[in-house]
């Protein structure tokens, strides 16, 4: 194709299979190349399990429409929290998809961090592939929101999964994928730690400067010691 290079247009076959598919590429489900997590919630009622340095991921955190990944929750819960219960700790890259309440809601976790029972981790089975897991997850949810005919899909469970068809590309193609995407994603990451950052000193700072705490030439320092 003309919007590749040489290297990468050389990956893909100039043959098409019996199944409609490049040559050396076949359909799987879902489950087959991608590991299905669940999510828990320690017991709300004990104060040890939370307010820890642990992230944990509900739909409430969920980032806005056109954003990617996930960096902030509005709860933590700490080690013992995450020992009581059947949450699992999932890496930075990890899709997490919303499975009952708002339904279909992805993030992709912007570090190492925890979800509640209403939604999935989604893992790449076969090595490391997180942008193409994520892909794979938003075609998805157009699958589920298309078989639905256009009406609120009320739940996903591991059983949905089952009934949507992914491909299996060589190795070479995936690799391919995700190091033409881990540049734009790492800008992503990093350009809303940047935003976060910021937001945080305009809250510090503001009200000081309201309150003539401290001067605008001060603030303005503070500012340039963070950028």
């Amino acid at each position: 194709p003309a919007h590749m290079d040489e290297a990468t247009a050389a990956l893909f076959p100039d043959r098409f299979g019996e199944d409609s598919l490049p040559e050396g590429w076949e359909e799987k489900t879902f489950p087959d190349l991608i590991e299905i997590v669940s999510g828990g919630t320690p017991k709300t009622s004990e104060q040890g399990y939370w307010g820890g340095e642990i992230p944990w991921y509900s739909v409430v955190d969920a980032p806005p429409d056109g954003q990617v990944f996930v960096v902030y929750t509005e709860k933590f819960i700490t080690s013992e929290g995450l020992g009581a219960c059947s949450a699992k700790l999932v890496q930075r890259g990890t899709t997490i998809i919303s499975a009952r309440g708002t339904v279909g809601k992805l993030a992709m976790a912007g570090q190492d961090m925890v979800f509640n029972q209403s939604c999935y981790g989604l893992r790449w089975k076969d090595g490391k592939a997180d942008a193409f897991t994520y892909f794979s997850a938003v075609l998805a949810v157009e699958q589920l929101q298309s078989m639905a005919h256009g009406s609120v899909f009320s739940t996903i469970t591991r059983k949905t999964f089952e009934g949507i068809d992914l491909v299996r590309c060589p190795v070479e193609v995936l690799e391919a994928f995700e190091n033409t995407l881990r540049a734009h994603f790492d800008r992503l990451h990093g350009l809303l730690l940047e935003n976060q950052t910021l937001a945080k000193l305009r809250d510090t700072l503001l009200p000081k400067l309201m309150s003539g705490e401290i001067r605008v030439g001060e603030a303005r320092e503070r500012v340039e010691e963070v950028a």
